[in-house]
């Protein structure tokens, strides 16, 4: 006797195949949203996520190992009613095949169909094909004796009798489902309850340290140095706490130590921008703001032996210490000339070529220089690239003065120019560097310098300082909360002719 049984069960899955790798843009976006998380939610994901797809893999293969073995199950059933049926067909076939046809036809009659859905009868006796009525099982398709993902299908032969017995799949599949849903239910339970568990111990073991570590830490990114540090957890926590609070009583000593070598520094770049005159018949004032602890602008009047005044201001690019090193080196070098013989723009040009052999090729200096004659009836300027400075009119009117060279430090020559500018008395000369013109608000809008020109042609304003007041107090108010991002620098100095 000869039988086979067989079935195909596929998971209506996509595979996805070896050569069709995930994009990389949205495995990037996960991977920069996970390392953005806390490492208490990064723990929690991990191991949540590692328990779930341990849990539902593992339902899903006892699923799939219930619905085999009910698939089995069933097609020896069906196998074996399909042998007691060809036993019965020897005697029947000798009263005639409508003994037979009732036969089969009892039997599907006879069958629940809630438990055996769709069970239909082919019997082959030789050249003969007899099936069971369609009405009898539920259908009104054709079938033939061969299986499909749909149906499970049990055989037997006896001679020349051929039995075929088949029902729907999903009568199998659903009594496994109902105890695999039993099943999910109790492992759920316990894999929920041992999850749990688990993120309690992760968040009193590590969450609470890292907390306090990295409270910790934050405040030594403020700035907050030797603070004691106690965390519990466990002993590679406890470790790098410790390690982190010797860090942190390092960093206090040694930003104590930069803090007094920048007081010094402070103090040496006020000294060099100390304003002066000493000459009575003129008044002058200064501003002068860091946007850090030291500057790169640099600022100074001269008075030459000649009676002569010369203002000097320049602006050294970027800020800080390398800014402020660089200005240190603008007033060397301007020292190093005499500038009672040059006028503004030779000065600016034998600045530059002396300026190119000492800064790094990265190092620019905008500068302007301001040379007021005896009399104080002329003034002659150049700038080299520098902001936008002004003449103030003893009527309120204002003068640009605008660049006259490129920057220092460019190239090999700055080809400055000299630009004459006729003097009455009470006018006033107001330089400035572009931190003020460039203080930007919270939103990003620049101060600009319609603003500035607008408020020196105000007509109460009589001094320097009410006008480098007035200038800074604006610019403050524009700036509100925002960090400064520039250094800021304001010379004034206002005209009185000799008799």
């Amino acid at each position: 006797m000869d039988e086979a049984a067989a079935i195909r069960i596929t998971p209506s899955t996509v595979i996805r195949s070896a050569g069709q790798a995930p994009k990389h843009p949205p495995l990037r976006r996960i991977a920069e949203w996970f390392g953005r998380r806390t490492l208490r939610t990064q723990l929690l994901l991990l191991v949540n996520l590692i328990v779930g797809t341990g849990l539902i893999t593992f339902l899903y293969l006892d699923y799939r190992q219930g619905v085999r073995s009910a698939i089995h199950a069933k097609i020896a059933s069906l196998s074996d009613e399909a042998r007691a049926i060809a036993v019965a067909i020897g005697p029947l076939e000798q009263v005639g095949s409508s003994a037979v046809q009732h036969h089969i036809d009892a039997v599907c009659t006879a069958m629940d169909q809630s438990e055996s859905p769709g069970h239909m009868i082919e019997v082959r006796i030789g050249d003969r094909l007899l099936r069971s009525h369609p009405s009898l099982h539920g259908e009104a398709h054709d079938p033939v004796l061969s299986e499909s993902e749909s149906r499970v299908v049990g055989r037997a032969s006896l001679e020349d009798v051929r039995v075929a017995v088949s029902e729907q799949a999903w009568g199998a599949v659903r009594a496994t489902q109902n105890e695999a849903a039993v099943r999910a239910g109790i492992i759920a339970a316990s894999g929920f309850l041992g999850a749990l568990l688990i993120n309690f111990l992760i968040l009193r073991l590590v969450n609470a340290p890292i907390r306090d570590l990295t409270t910790f830490v934050r405040g030594v990114g403020r700035g907050e140095f030797g603070k004691p540090l106690t965390t519990g957890g466990s002993a590679e926590i406890s470790y790098l706490a410790r390690e982190v609070s010797a860090m942190s009583r390092e960093l206090g000593a040694r930003e104590r130590d930069r803090q007094r070598q920048l007081a010094r520094a402070r103090q040496l770049q006020q000294h060099l921008m100390a304003a002066k005159s000493a000459n009575g018949d003129c008044c002058s004032a200064m501003a002068f703001e860091p946007a850090d602890e030291v500057a790169g602008d640099f600022a100074e009047i001269i008075d030459l032996q000649d009676g002569s005044v010369l203002i000097c201001l320049a602006d050294v690019s970027g800020h800080g210490i390398a800014a402020a090193m660089g200005a240190a080196m603008i007033k060397a070098l301007l020292l190093s000339l005499d500038v009672s013989r040059l006028p503004p723009a030779e000065l600016l040009n034998q600045m530059n070529a002396r300026y190119l052999d000492a800064s790094l090729p990265e190092g620019f200096v905008s500068m302007i220089v301001v040379h007021i004659n005896h009399a104080r009836d002329v003034a002659t300027y150049a700038s080299a690239g520098h902001e936008t400075c002004y003449l103030r009119r003893h009527d309120g009117g204002v003068t640009p003065l605008e660049s006259t060279g490129s920057l220092l430090g460019m190239c090999e020559s700055a080809d400055c120019r000299d630009a004459a500018l006729p003097l009455n008395a009470g006018d006033t000369i107001v330089l400035l560097s572009d931190g003020v013109s460039e203080t930007m608000n919270a939103s990003g809008d620049l101060y600009g310098r319609a603003q500035i020109i607008e408020l020196l042609a105000t007509p109460s304003l009589r001094s320097p300082a009410q006008m480098i007041s007035l200038i800074c107090d604006d610019v403050a108010r524009h700036r509100q909360e925002a960090r400064r991002t520039d250094d800021m620098t304001i010379v004034a100095f206002k005209i009185d002719t000799r008799d």
